[in-house]
């Protein structure tokens, strides 16, 4: 049997300055981040809704976040056309859309800064359509995927995406080999176990999104040294 492609790893939520500038430079393949509107601007943020638990509660809920995210109370999120200009050709990158109505200044900012290859995730269906619709040679991936779907594949096609991004618990061989079989693609997150990785790598999987690059990518390259040779 033909030995799976080794998968991409992709850098999970580099949604700050520090971390760009470490995965940058041990040549991280792909850096995911979260990208959302905050004051009408695209920004690299994750953004939390804490409003159904009350003003107070609520603000000292995002504060918490903030700390726990960004270790920083004064913290703005960098704008995701700075970010752009950061990456420079230097890596893949990997958006995972937080919200609607941003797909078209998405695709402009993306064009403008000549970022390639590119990914798109998200979990709203008609943003992906519009995405590549603009632009098809953008990959997008219908993502946040939080349970094991019954049909992956019609999912993908609802979407017109090209893939579907899947919480790794919820990953078994039948779905890769389903989605596969349609020519398309599995993203699996967030996987942080070594054990957890090997297994997602020997399905098949085409990306590891993972908070923990450097150790996937050492896992990635003793895997294919470990390969028969034919």
């Amino acid at each position: 049997m033909k030995s799976p492609q080794a998968p991409i790893i992709v850098a999970h939520k580099v949604n700050r300055t520090a971390l760009l500038r470490r995965y940058l430079s041990i040549g991280v393949p792909f850096l995911e981040i979260d990208v959302n509107l905050n004051g009408g601007c695209l920004v690299v943020q994750h953004g939390a809704d804490f409003s159904n638990f009350g003003a107070v509660r609520g603000e000292i809920m995002k504060l918490g976040y903030i700390l726990m995210e960004h270790r920083d109370p004064l913290w703005r999120p960098l704008s995701l056309e700075d970010y752009l200009s950061m990456i420079e050709g230097k890596t893949g990158l990997w958006l995972d859309i937080k919200c609607k109505n941003m797909e078209r200044d998405i695709v402009g900012l993306v064009k403008k800064h000549d970022v390639r290859p590119v990914v798109v995730s998200s979990a709203y269906h008609e943003a992906l359509k519009t995405i590549k619709e603009m632009e098809p040679s953008i990959i997008t991936i219908l993502g946040n995927v939080m349970f094991r779907p019954a049909d992956p594949v019609g999912m993908v096609r609802a979407a017109k995406a090209d893939g579907i991004s899947v919480e790794h618990q919820y990953i078994d061989r039948e779905l890769v080999e389903a989605v596969h079989s349609a020519g398309l693609q599995v993203a699996a997150w967030t996987v942080n176990d070594a054990e957890k990785a090997q297994e997602l790598i020997e399905m098949g999987c085409d990306y590891i999104i993972t908070d923990v690059p450097e150790k996937m990518l050492k896992l990635v390259q003793g895997s294919a040294k470990a390969e028969p040779k034919d």
